[in-house]
């Protein structure tokens, strides 16, 4: 249960509840009896931002069920007018309100999607005019970024997989090949939406760009999330690998031409691909990565605390011998 601000009823708070396993939901909570009452919850996808102004009242809630969505507990909110007569301004991008001045009337806003790099607006926010606009990468043009869709798939044993792919600007989007990013983390994180200037450089060389919110990823509820811990490497990895290979029957990705490439857990995930799937892969690259999990809890950060210790044990396992099986060092001759 996350507090967020008083309530206008006397006694009870806005708060973020996430304490069933489900996705989150925006309640009005009395501290004292614990009585809920549901103010906004989605079945599929987290709450994914919270927007407050200077009182610290919230104003905008997103989400994102394969797009970002907003639900406004205040419409009537100087700052939530104002960002749906942006969405209403600018169509098909994401609309978030990053800052305002102490006494409210100006106000600095982001829009952006795959195809449009970040752009900064300078707003008056009674008049809704934009006074200046800033643009974060000028020489990228839109014309020749490359679009994302989302995707949705069911693992090997029932589960539905989401996840986004992204195709070069070419004329026979068939038989591409396929860079499957992974991100890393893994629990908790996950890829969404928007532009994203790693997956925009590899499509722009003539990749498609596949990513995959593999369970134990975040922004579907914690039930979702738990679902990856004690499975690094197993049916975390098999949700990648059915990913690929229903990119491959889709007709989208030439089989004969895969990389999967991450950063630390993404690189666990790249290498353990590697000699999981040796057929499957063409080249695997590991940046930053971890790939010996019995490792974990003797170096680095993570085992310096007793909460880090716990998350190990919960995330990635206490069997030592399963997890050398589970580790790309300990792998490299099935390659």
């Amino acid at each position: 249960m996350q507090p967020l601000h008083r309530s206008d009823e006397v006694g009870r708070y806005i708060a973020v509840d996430r304490s069933d396993g489900g996705t989150s939901k925006i309640v009005s909570w009395d501290p004292v009896t614990g009585d809920e009452k549901l103010l906004f919850q989605h079945e599929q996808t987290d709450i994914a931002g919270v927007n407050e102004d200077d009182d610290n009242r919230t104003w905008m809630f997103t989400y994102v069920d394969h797009f970002p969505y907003y639900w406004y507990p205040a419409p009537q909110h100087p700052l939530a007018v104002l960002h749906q007569a942006l969405r209403q301004r600018f169509r098909n991008v994401e609309v978030d309100i990053v800052n305002q001045t102490r006494d409210g009337s100006l106000a600095v806003a982001s829009i952006s999607s795959p195809v449009l790099p970040p752009r900064f607006l300078i707003v008056d926010v009674k008049s809704l005019k934009v006074l200046q606009q800033l643009q974060a990468y000028p020489e990228l043009k839109s014309e020749d970024l490359s679009p994302m869709e989302p995707i949705e798939f069911r693992a090997r044993d029932g589960a539905m997989i989401r996840g986004y792919l992204t195709t070069p600007n070419v004329a026979d989007k068939k038989k591409l090949p396929t860079v499957v990013l992974v991100h890393g983390g893994p629990h908790g994180i996950y890829d969404a939406y928007g532009f994203n200037p790693e997956v925009q450089l590899l499509a722009s060389r003539g990749y498609a760009v596949l990513q995959i919110n593999y369970r134990g990823s975040g922004g579907r509820g914690l039930t979702f999330e738990a679902a990856g811990y004690g499975k690094w490497g197993r049916e975390m990895q098999d949700d990648i690998t059915d990913g690929v290979k229903w990119a491959v029957a889709d007709g989208v990705t030439d089989p004969k031409r895969i990389c999967i490439f991450g950063g630390s857990y993404g690189a666990y995930a790249a290498l353990t691909g590697a000699y999981r799937e040796p057929d499957l892969f063409r080249c695997a690259v590991g940046m930053s990565g971890v790939y010996d999990l019995p490792m974990m809890f003797e170096k680095g950060d993570i085992p310096r605390t007793d909460s880090g210790i716990r998350y190990l044990k919960e995330a990635v396992g206490t069997d030592e011998e399963e997890l050398k099986r589970r580790s790309p060092v300990y792998n490299a001759e099935k390659i």
